[in-house]
C-alpha cells in the first residue's frame, strides 16, 4: 500500500477535533458528533444533518448521568442501511469522566424514520468488537508476570514484518520460546532493546493483538524485544524498564492515562515516579509511544522529555478513540523500523492510514531531542 508522505504530514498538522459546546441544563461540555455512512447507502445531506441533531438529543436523554460526569463526549453515528421510511443507525458515544480521567463507551441502536428516532435500544459500558482480528499464536498468558526466564519473541531471520493490516490476513509464523542456558544472570529488563505492553485484557482486541505485533517488529529490528499484556503490564515491570533498561531503544504502551500518569494493571506510573532525579536510563535516548488520552500534556510529557531526554516521545494530545488509535501506534513502528522513516513522518503516515481506514483516531503530539530523525 502506497501512501503519499506529504499528504500524511499535512494530515498530522491539520487534524483536530471540531468541538461544539452543548448546553445540558446542568453544565456546559464539549460534544463532538460525527456522522458516517456505509458504502452503497445513499443519504441526503438534510437527513444527515437531522441525524446529527437527533444524536445529540439521544445522548443527553439516554445517558444523562454519564454526561453530567463528563468533561467531553465523543460520538459517532454510523448510518448502516435503509429501512422503510428512513435509515438504521448506530451511535457510539464515549464519555470522558472529569474526576477519574477514564473513558466509558455506550451504544445506541436506533432507526431514523420520517425525521424521528424510533426503536431505540441502549447498551452501557460497550466494548467494540475488532473489525479485523489478528490471527496470531498465543504468547505469554496475561496473568503471568515477566521474570528472568520469561519468553522472548522470535522473528524469522531476514524476513521483514508484514504491514499491520496485512498481518491480519496471514498467520504470523512466530513462536515463543523460553530463554535457554539455565539461570539468566542479567534480568530481562536490562537486556531488553524493545518492550511493548498493554495493561488491558483480551476483550480489547486491538490493544491486545497489536501489542504483540509491535513487539514482533521491535524484535525483528533488535533481536531482543519483550512484551507484556494484562497483569504482566505492571507498575514494577514498567518502572524496571524505565530505571534499569540500559539497552532500551523502543518502548510502546497501549492503555489508559492522563496528564499525571499512566494506568498499569496494578496501579499508576505517575509522572513524579518517572521524572528525575535520578535519571531513568531506560528513557534516555529511547523512542517511546504512549497510546493514552491526554498523556502528552504536562507534567507527564516533561518527565520523559526534557526530564529524561527521550529521543522521541509520542502520546495523545486529546482523548483517543478506542479501536482506532492503537492502529496509529502499530503503523508508526512499521514505518519507523521496517521502512526506515523519520519519526515525525512515520507518525503522520500512521495517522493518515488510520483516518482513511478506521476513522479519526484523536490528536497526537510528538517531541524529543530528535523527532525528525530516523530511528
Amino acid at each position: 500500500m502506497k501512501i503519499n508522505a506529504r499528504v500524511g504530514i499535512i494530515t498530522l498538522l491539520v487534524i483536530g477535533l471540531m468541538m461544539a459546546t452543548v448546553s445540558t441544563g446542568f453544565s456546559a461540555i464539549s460534544m463532538n458528533i460525527q456522522v458516517s455512512v456505509e458504502r452503497e447507502v445513499k443519504v441526503p445531506p438534510k437527513a444527515q444533518s437531522n441525524i446529527r441533531a437527533i444524536t445529540k438529543d439521544l445522548i443527553l436523554k439516554s445517558f444523562k448521568a454519564d454526561v453530567g460526569k463528563s468533561s467531553m463526549v465523543l460520538a459517532e453515528t454510523k448510518i448502516l442501511s435503509q429501512v422503510k421510511g428512513g435509515f438504521r443507525c448506530e451511535t457510539r458515544a464515549t464519555f470522558l469522566y472529569k474526576k477519574t480521567y477514564t473513558a466509558v463507551m455506550n451504544l445506541i441502536r436506533w432507526n431514523y424514520v420520517r425525521g424521528k428516532a424510533t426503536n431505540i435500544r441502549t447498551r452501557k459500558n460497550y466494548i467494540p468488537e475488532s473489525e479485523i482480528k489478528l490471527q496470531i499464536k498465543e504468547g505469554i498468558k496475561p496473568s503471568k508476570q515477566i521474570k528472568e526466564k520469561e519468553k522472548l519473541i522470535r522473528a524469522p531471520k531476514g524476513k521483514a514484518p508484514a504491514e499491520p493490516a496485512a498481518a491480519t490476513k496471514a498467520r504470523l509464523k512466530t513462536g515463543a520460546t523460553q530463554l535457554r542456558g539455565g539461570k539468566v544472570r542479567t534480568p530481562w529488563y536490562k537486556k531488553a532493546k524493545g518492550f511493548a505492553n498493554c495493561p488491558v485484557g483480551p476483550s480489547y482486541k486491538d490493544a491486545w493483538n497489536l501489542t504483540y505485533y509491535i513487539a514482533y517488529v521491535m524484535h525483528w529490528k533488535t533481536h531482543a524485544a519483550y512484551y507484556a499484556r494484562g497483569s504482566a503490564a505492571s507498575v514494577t515491570n514498567n518502572m524496571n524498564v524505565f530505571k534499569y533498561g540500559y539497552q532500551l531503544r523502543y518502548y510502546s504502551n497501549i492503555g489508559h492515562g492522563c496528564p499525571y500518569g499512566l494506568v498499569m494493571s496494578d496501579g499508576w506510573v505517575l509522572a513524579s515516579m518517572v521524572a528525575p532525579p535520578p535519571y531513568k536510563w531506560g528513557v534516555v535516548g529511547a523512542v517511546l509511544f504512549v497510546n493514552s488520552c491526554n498523556a502528552f500534556k504536562l507534567p507527564l510529557r516533561a518527565a520523559f522529555y526534557p526530564g529524561n531526554w527521550a529521543r522521541v516521545y509520542i502520546s495523545g494530545k486529546t482523548p483517543l478513540y478506542v479501536g482506532r488509535s492503537e492502529w496509529v501506534d502499530a503503523w508508526f513502528w512499521y514505518y519507523g523500523l521496517a521502512k526506515h522513516k523519520p519519526a515525525n513522518v512515520a507518525l503522520a503516515l500512521g495517522i493518515a492510514w488510520t483516518t482513511s481506514h478506521k476513522g479519526y483516531p484523536g490528536t497526537f503530539g510528538i517531541t524529543g531531542y530528535a523527532p525528525s530523525s530516523s530511528f
